[in-house]
């Protein structure tokens, strides 16, 4: 079970205040360290859950676009003749990356 954000108040903190100016500026989230460890996140309210509208650009606006995208076989092949295609370069991309 997740817990919600504790509120801090920050007015005692002018570094804190700064950098929390900076991340509102920025819209930036900033990873927090302490020596070489991370230990906080700081990150926009909001940030991850809204995206900016009009600024997504559709990649393929139309259904003819995404066929002229994914490209033709050399022949055509059967549904199961793709699926042991797919499965046996899914089998050499697993192999080649463990034994890597």
């Amino acid at each position: 079970m997740t817990s919600l954000p504790v509120a801090v108040d920050i007015d005692a903190a002018p570094d804190l205040a700064a950098l929390v100016d900076e991340v509102q500026r920025t819209r930036r989230t900033y990873i927090l360290k302490r020596g070489e460890k991370e230990v906080a996140i700081l990150r926009p309210v909001g940030a991850l859950a809204r995206p900016r509208p009009g600024k997504r650009r559709r990649r393929y606006p139309t259904v003819a676009s995404v066929v002229g995208a994914a490209g033709t076989l050399a022949r055509p092949m059967s549904w199961d003749e793709l699926r042991t295609l797919v499965r046996d370069e899914r089998a050499d991309a697993y192999r080649a990356k463990r034994d890597e």
